[in-house]
């Protein structure tokens, strides 16, 4: 009895020791971040950014954080209604490089934006002009000496400017070859080669003759590669479906179909998790010899996650290998993955050419991703265009120019002679599609037939033909 109690006096004081070293810890921690913290609070600037996307500061930190975020940043709650509507970038007092001169001079003094030319010799006696300090330096904190961004380009980073750079001319900043993308491809000599031998490249290579920089910072970035931006909120930026009343998004991304434009409406009510997380797991950014710069073929692509790796991926503590290598997914990429399996014997046609025949890669109003509700999905070939489908000798638009039939996709194909793509299947007056209602299903397509395999034979009857009709009509 003794003992117990002993064991438990020892319990409750190592929970109070315990308590204690959890007080002086979070004290460390506040002393640490304390100064900005309280400085984003005392200007109520906590309302607009969060302290922690900025803290906790790295080794070295730029002098101006210690007077708070009104020395470079506006003041958010004394601001005009007038200035609220269109406030400058990240609410800065003033523009790139002004504002950084204010402090920042060879000399260490208050300097007026004229005298940029006393950092010159810093840089290589290029002329910095109305060059951004930030697409080099971090204005807060960095690991690296000078507040350089995390990820350098490799001249950059060795200082070797005149790699890039000749002297100035008339206070000019040169190339060393006419354009951009010249000046990459001159060190970059096996991703030129590369692009040459490939089907299917990013348009933006060939549109641009400096589609390097359109991506890429040349000095330094905090992401890899030197990207402007993370790599999803880059594609994103050109490829998103534009707002109302805005020209945003690329007008160069066409359709499929390559006549409308079209855009990544990731505002759909389904989104695809690949397209929520980064475009990069299944496009090359840059080439590929599948379209749309696909890793593989769309088929493998959508099978080396939704086929037999589909569980491993999803309870994987370490980076999965996707399509031999090419993409290495990071641990707890995705919640879920539905298995997709063909365990019948007869298999639907589109299953063996491609998923995006009838499922958009990227998003959609419509479960699954559907490119339509599933009656008009099956009915879009089986309906009157497979007339005209079949024979064609060309790509065949379905579902306004966003899915493009390849000629000779189908061995063969049921067409159903239907009135008004509602009624006649399978018998002639029998409807194809009802609306719910209070205490039944919508009636369509698959509430006879499965959409991928079966074993009731080609039709792809769920059941039996009797047990599919009974579904409704009790006998």
């Amino acid at each position: 009895m003794k003992t117990m109690i002993t064991d438990i006096r020892g319990f409750w004081r190592l929970i109070g020791q315990s308590r204690r070293i959890l007080i002086i810890l979070a004290g460390f921690a506040s002393a640490q971040a304390g100064p900005l913290q309280e400085a984003v609070i005392k200007t109520g600037c906590s309302q607009y950014q969060d302290p922690k996307t900025i803290e906790p500061l790295k080794k070295f930190k730029c002098s101006a954080m210690d007077k708070g975020c009104v020395t470079c940043h506006l003041d958010c709650n004394t601001l005009s209604p007038a200035n609220q509507k269109e406030p400058p970038d990240y609410y800065l007092k003033a523009k790139e490089p002004a504002l950084c001169l204010e402090c920042h001079s060879a000399s260490g003094k208050n300097i007026s934006p004229a005298a940029a030319k006393d950092l010159s010799p810093a840089h290589d006696n290029q002329p910095l002009g109305k060059s951004r300090c930030s697409s080099c330096h971090d204005p807060h904190s960095s690991d690296i000496p000078k507040l350089i961004l995390k990820y350098s380009h490799g001249p950059y980073n060795a200082r070797l400017c005149s790699a890039c750079h000749p002297a100035p001319v008339a206070g000019e900043v040169q190339l060393t070859k006419a354009d951009v993308d010249s000046l990459c491809y001159e060190c970059h000599t096996q991703f030129k080669a590369e692009m040459g031998g490939t089907k299917s490249q990013h348009k933006l290579l060939s549109q641009s003759k400096r589609s390097c920089m359109e991506c890429h910072d040349p000095h330094a970035a905090n992401q890899e590669y030197q990207l402007k931006k993370p790599a999803q909120e880059l594609c994103v930026s050109c490829h998103d479906e534009p707002s109302k009343g805005t020209t945003q998004g690329n007008a160069l991304l066409p359709t499929s179909g390559g006549t409308n434009l079209q855009y990544l409406k990731l505002s759909s009510k389904y989104v695809h998790e690949p397209a929520k997380k980064s475009c990069l797991i299944c496009h090359d950014a840059h080439a590929s010899q599948f379209p749309k710069e696909l890793r593989v073929s769309m088929h493998d692509l959508c099978m080396n996650c939704h086929g037999p790796n589909s569980e491993t991926i999803v309870n994987s503590s370490q980076p999965f290998p996707l399509f031999n290598g090419l993409v290495s997914l990071p641990p707890k990429t995705f919640e879920k993955l539905k298995l997709f399996e063909l365990p019948g014997k007869y298999v639907h046609e589109p299953v063996n050419v491609s998923c995006a025949l009838c499922h958009d890669a990227h998003a959609s109003d419509y479960a699954a991703e559907l490119y339509a509700p599933v009656t008009d999905v099956c009915v879009a070939c089986h309906g009157s265009n497979g007339m005209r489908l079949m024979p064609s000798k060309e790509p065949f638009p379905l579902f306004d120019g966003k899915v493009l039939v390849p000629p000779k996709s189908f061995d063969k194909l049921t067409v159903l002679s239907l009135i008004g793509d509602r009624i006649g299947h399978p018998t002639t007056k029998h409807p194809v599609w009802v609306a719910a209602t209070a205490d039944k299903a919508e009636l369509n397509c698959i509430t006879c037939h499965v959409s991928h395999s079966a074993s009731t034979g080609p039709k792809l009857l769920a059941n039996t033909k009797e047990v599919t009709c009974q579904k409704c009509h009790e006998m």
